[in-house]
Parts: structure tokens; C-alpha cells; sequence
């Protein structure tokens, strides 16, 4: 009887866990802004500025 109830409480554990992890991942009010409308996608690049890397991206 124990091991039952020990598993029930582990399995218990377990999903509180996830559901704090879930919550904690939700986008209440945090947003990210990346300077571009809806039709751009802005494109990080590591060049520095390097012309001809700059030339292989585009």
C-alpha cells in the first residue's frame, strides 16, 4: 500500500510541476519586438559588417 501511495503522490508532484512550468512559459504581457512590420524578417548576422559575408546573406 505504500509504494501505491507513494507513486500517487509522486504522479501528483509531477503534474503540478508541469503545469507551473506551462504557466510560467505563458505571454501574460511580455512581448518581443524584432524593429520589423508584419512582411519583414530582420536578419542577425555575425559579419560585423564584412562586406563580402554581408554578399553571401543577402
Amino acid at each position: 500500500m505504500e509504494s501505491r501511495t507513494r507513486r500517487l503522490a509522486v504522479s501528483r508532484l509531477a503534474a503540478l510541476a508541469a503545469a507551473v512550468l506551462v504557466v510560467g512559459c505563458g505571454s501574460s504581457g511580455s512581448t518581443v519586438s524584432s524593429g520589423a512590420d508584419g512582411d519583414t524578417l530582420t536578419l542577425w548576422t555575425h559579419d560585423a559588417g564584412n562586406a563580402a559575408e554581408y554578399d553571401v546573406v543577402k
